[in-house]
């Protein structure tokens, strides 16, 4: 789980009938070797400066994380946190601004420890459970920690502090077509003046969620949550964010390399020769180059015999609803750097834009732009040059 107080995130709400459990049960992590899972965590935030509104942003925290191995019931998972972000109500695409690398060990109840050079999670130990078996109604507490970065200064100093949570098990609901789902209502408020802080004089607030356990799989299938935190500074400035959250979980199974063979295929079939786009396979993905044949030269408007193409490309990708996608743009070191950046970003936008229009579901799709930052030819030639200005688009085999 994961709260970056940078922006906010949507996500599927949960319409549940009325839970039921006449025996008691256990809830606990399953916790095995080899065991994948996606989270996508999409928040819509509102962000108050000293009282007035401020500004509104949608984001949205996607971790992928993998059980490495099992000592004495703990697990050691490791993975990555990609942190995406757009202005709230826009019609732009997710654009992702930072991944983050991550580890941590965990139990059985959900007791964390990760390693202090890891940022995420930023909400470490919820949902934490007792040992005992639970009944409908029962309730107990749990320590869980927070970790925020400095706001507003532009510092980049880290400040954690210990919250105590409260959890109410509210019963067992079967509605969901094979699923049996446990529901955890948890609650807690935060009252924190952190210490020696160059920053921030205290952090008040409260986070309120309803948590829905899958039972089978031994993880969260999803919550909701609403949230309120006051940063107070020493220069006399508030910042108020508040929201809501919403998350789902996911457990994967990569494709096999049979079906990456086929979809590279059938890609690679439906672009023909012709096109000027190439396939390319790696360990995790596949690698589509449109190359420049999408714009012309710095341009970021969609050349029209760029259209068919990428109407093929969605065609195909529809079908896979369950691979991720990130479109990259790239350009040649020509000009300046902050100038590469952005048109690269504007070029990736307008292909995510398109396929969304396609019918891509826009959960699936991100984009970024790199400049001239990662070039696949020299570009000390014209032809060097013109092979790093392109458009990427990177299908996620393996998360």
């Amino acid at each position: 789980m994961a709260r970056l107080l940078k922006g906010i995130l949507p996500v599927v709400v949960l319409l549940l009938l009325p839970a039921v459990s006449l025996f008691p049960v256990k809830l606990e992590y399953k916790i095995v070797p080899g065991m994948k899972y996606r989270i996508k965590i999409m928040v819509y935030q509102d962000i108050i400066l000293n009282g007035q509104y401020h500004s509104s942003i949608e984001s949205m925290n996607k971790a992928l994380m993998e059980v490495l191995w099992v000592t004495n019931g703990i697990g050691f998972y490791r993975g990555k946190f990609n942190y995406y972000q757009k202005k709230l109500n826009s019609d732009q695409s997710l654009q992702l601004q930072t991944v983050y690398d991550s580890e941590f060990y965990r139990n059985k109840q959900g007791q964390m420890k990760v390693p202090p050079q890891f940022l995420m999670p930023t909400l470490r130990g919820i949902p934490a459970f007792p040992t005992n078996d639970l009944h409908t109604g029962d309730t107990w507490w749990a320590d869980a920690e927070e970790l925020h970065e400095g706001i507003l200064s532009g510092a980049k100093n880290i400040f954690r502090f210990p919250i105590n949570v409260h959890y109410t098990f509210m019963g067992l609901h079967t509605n969901i077509p094979g699923k049996l789902l446990a529901h955890i209502y948890i609650d807690y408020h935060a009252v924190h003046y952190p210490k020696g802080d160059p920053d921030v004089m205290s952090f008040t607030g409260f986070s309120h969620m309803d948590y829905y356990w899958d039972m089978a799989a031994g993880g969260p299938y999803g919550y909701t949550e609403e949230y309120s935190f006051m940063f107070a500074f020493h220069d006399g400035q508030t910042v108020l964010y508040k929201g809501t959250t919403e998350a789902t979980v996911d457990y994967l199974t990569d494709i096999t390399n049979e079906a990456k063979l086929t979809l590279k295929q059938e890609i690679s079939n439906q672009l023909g020769p012709s096109s000027g786009a190439n396939v390319k396979e790696t360990p995790d993905s596949l690698i589509v180059n449109l190359g420049s044949i999408l714009f012309d030269f710095n341009k970021a408007t969609l050349k029209p015999e760029a259209l068919p193409i990428l109407d093929k490309v969605a065609e195909v990708l529809v079908k896979y609803p369950s691979l991720d996608i990130e479109v990259s743009g790239h350009t040649d070191n020509v000009g300046k750097p902050a100038y590469n950046l952005t048109l690269s970003e504007l070029r990736a936008k307008v292909v995510t834009d398109y396929l969304i229009l396609k019918g891509i579901d826009p959960d699936r799709l991100s984009y970024i732009g790199y400049g001239s930052d990662k070039p696949i030819a020299p570009n000390t030639t014209e032809e060097g040059r013109a092979l790093n200005r392109r458009v990427e688009i990177k299908i996620m085999t393996k998360e």
